[in-house]
């Protein structure tokens, strides 16, 4: 009897708060795709980019590729 009455009372309070709530696809969405025209001012001279230094990872993943290109070099001349 408890269940019944449970489930009586959250269908009678989830039924209209969802018949409520029925525009939130389009609540979310609304304005997503609108796009701001972009302001740019060519009278500020723009900073070169900092020169970007090569990490550890790149280096090794450089020096393992040349290896390996190395040992398929010899072996297909030999």
């Amino acid at each position: 009897m408890k269940k019944a009455f449970l489930i009586g009372l959250m269908f009678v309070w989830f039924v209209p708060s969802i018949k409520a709530s029925d525009n939130t696809f389009e609540e979310t969405f609304e304005g997503m795709f609108d796009s701001e025209e972009l302001f740019y001012d060519s009278s500020v001279a723009m900073d070169p980019p900092p020169p970007v230094p090569l990490d550890g990872g790149l280096t090794a993943l450089i020096l393992a590729g040349s290896a390996a290109g190395y040992r398929y070099y010899r072996k297909k001349r030999a």
